[in-house]
């Protein structure tokens, strides 16, 4: 199941695409808010405004800049038994190769490089 939660979330074009949507938080999202077995995209550094807690994998890429949240990721944690992969295109698809997600990894603060250039990702079985 594919989970969407966020402070100011896009719901209608989130719901129009097919991904299930959960209630915006109440307050600031941290590290904490990534549930366990889930592989969580945050809008801020340090696991600030959780946007993203997915918790099964597919061989598709997940557009996030389709819905108005690409360029938006500054940290994740993968908590999931899955690898994540981050993308991001400009113009061709291009692959952040060193921000691959290690299943059951860390929680990873994006380098300035790669802050906020997220406009895709795919959580690999």
């Amino acid at each position: 199941m594919v989970k969407k939660m966020a402070l100011v979330a896009a719901c209608a074009g989130l719901l129009a695409t097919g991904v299930a949507v959960s209630p915006a938080a109440a307050a600031p999202a941290a590290w904490n808010d990534c549930p366990p077995g889930h592989f969580c995209l945050f809008e801020h550094g340090n696991g600030g405004a959780l946007m993203y807690a997915y918790d099964e994998c597919s061989p598709l890429i997940k557009n996030i800049g389709s819905v108005g949240e690409g360029d938006k990721i500054s940290s994740y944690w993968n908590r999931s038994r899955f690898r994540g992969e981050l993308y991001d295109w400009q113009g061709s698809l291009g692959f952040v190769r060193h921000h691959i997600a290690p299943a059951n990894g860390s929680q990873y603060n994006l380098p300035a490089p790669n802050n906020d250039i997220t406009d895709g990702l795919k959580v690999v079985c």
